[in-house]
């Protein structure tokens, strides 16, 4: 076996494993929102954001969905061009968002997300299960995201807000849709689309005096709109299922099966990856690799020197790669059992085991944290629920006490959901006719902490 071919397959890109999630980092998104007073409803749950199961329209949402384009193309051609994130971004008012033709398209959208199940029929348990395509559900981030969002806001522009609710709504089951697939990149697809969705009931509630307040439709969420369990056992799975000389127990010591389990590893790095390293890079990689896979065996499994010399590199450093594959696995599927809070602290000892890595390797890349980034993005869902819900109990106190913000969230008449990511209260600070809501810092949260200013209406 090729050394290059096999430090290429092995640490190259941040797609190790079929998954390479982006640092996001600690950034702060700001917005101002104008709060109308507006009770929270005596009849609590007359309104829902995903329909109760029984108001669900019975049959499979995918085939709706992925015929929506079908005999189209003139429309595919010349119009999706324009449906771009930019147009989504901008106000209700624009003109150019105005003319953007979608209605057609929005009401089999909104039959879809009203539906009670989506199966996708992926071949994820097939024998090559990351080579599984999905450009439909690529597609469908431009129909559910951009696309509804523009309509949502040329319904909002007409001041037809029950429309623009619908269409919310719409957005919500579709994510949920989206996400039923046990794929870490589906699931974060959904996971986009929700907080697309969010954003736009945020858009909403600022619109009108006479709007709903959405405290209990936001407390009917669930914390996830996918399985993130059956996620963390799939992407597990997928890896031994791409590797079909890998036995359990493992094949034994010199086994001619380890040539042929590294070179099914390579063969599924080099399908995910594009990236590549300088020859100088591989050498030097390959040696550091080696030592460490060395010393694991040595140190924690009992190996002699002897042993040591007598199998292939590829044996040893497989053997190590095998090891640690295990251990992410297993603390990535803890986490989707756990409190928030105490899957970040997994999240952040997984951090830490990948940096230690890093290091010891030289990689420029952390090659085994993937899905369990993925995992803490999708929670970002569930707290941004909460804060909105928070938002919702002060326009609700604001209504009952002639439109004044409250002095602190103690003060509420319905009682603010504390933050998910730190059991706290979300911070909140008022002067004068205005507030300040924020999120509490989360120690080992990669996502963006939220602050908003509320001001009211003079």
């Amino acid at each position: 076996m090729k050394q290059a071919s096999f430090l290429l397959s092995l640490f190259v890109g941040g797609i190790l494993f079929g998954l390479g999630v982006p640092v996001i980092g600690q950034d702060v998104i700001e917005r101002e929102l104008v709060i109308h007073p507006k009770k929270i409803s005596e009849n609590q749950l007359e309104t829902r954001l995903i329909p109760r199961a029984a108001n669900q329209e019975p049959g499979n949402a995918v085939p709706v969905l992925l015929r929506m384009t079908y005999e189209q193309n003139n429309w595919m051609n010349k119009e999706l061009p324009k449906l771009t994130p930019e147009l989504a971004e901008r106000a209700p008012s624009d003109a150019e968002l105005q003319a953007f033709r979608f209605d057609s398209f929005a009401r089999q959208i909104i039959r879809a997300g009203n539906m009670n199940q989506a199966n996708w029929e992926y071949p994820i348990h097939s024998s090559k299960p990351y080579e599984v395509l999905l450009p439909d559900v690529q597609v469908m981030r431009q129909f559910l995201g951009w696309g509804m969002t523009v309509w949502i806001k040329q319904q909002i522009a007409k001041q037809d807000f029950e429309a623009a609710l619908t269409g919310i709504q719409a957005q919500l089951g579709c994510a949920r849709h989206l996400s039923a697939t046990p794929v870490a990149v589906c699931q974060l697809i959904g996971r986009s689309m929700a907080l697309q969705a969010l954003d736009n009931l945020e858009l909403l509630i600022q619109q009108s005096a006479d709007g709903k307040n959405m405290y209990w439709a936001l407390a009917t969420l669930p914390r996830s709109l996918g399985d993130l369990h059956a996620m963390a056992e799939w992407e597990s799975y997928a890896f031994r299922k791409m590797l079909p000389s890998l036995t359990e127990p493992l094949p034994e010591m010199g086994s001619d099966r380890w040539p042929l389990i590294a070179g099914e590893f390579i063969k599924m790095m080099e399908e995910n990856n594009n990236e590549r390293y300088n020859a100088a890079e591989i050498q030097t990689l390959t040696a550091k690799l080696d030592q460490v896979a060395s010393r694991f065996l040595n140190e924690e499994l009992g190996w002699t020197d002897q042993q040591l010399q007598q199998v292939t590199i590829e044996e040893r450093i497989m053997r190590w790669v095998i090891v640690q594959r295990h251990w992410f696995d297993l603390q990535t599927e803890q986490m989707t059992v756990s409190s928030i809070p105490e899957a970040l602290e997994v999240y952040r000892q997984i951090n830490e085991k990948c940096a230690k890595i890093m290091d010891e390797t030289g990689s420029k890349h952390n090659a085994f944290s993937g899905v369990a980034g993925a995992i803490v993005g999708c929670f970002e869902f569930h707290r941004r629920v909460c804060f909105l819900q928070t938002i919702e109990a002060v326009r609700d106190h604001a209504a009952r006490n002639g439109g004044q913000l409250p002095d602190s969230l103690q003060h509420l008449k319905f009682p603010a959901p504390l933050d998910p990511f730190t059991q706290q209260a979300f911070e909140y600070r008022k002067t004068d006719n205005e507030a300040r809501i924020s999120y509490p810092t989360a120690a080992g949260d990669p996502n963006p902490r939220r602050s908003y200013r509320l001001t009211r209406l003079p």
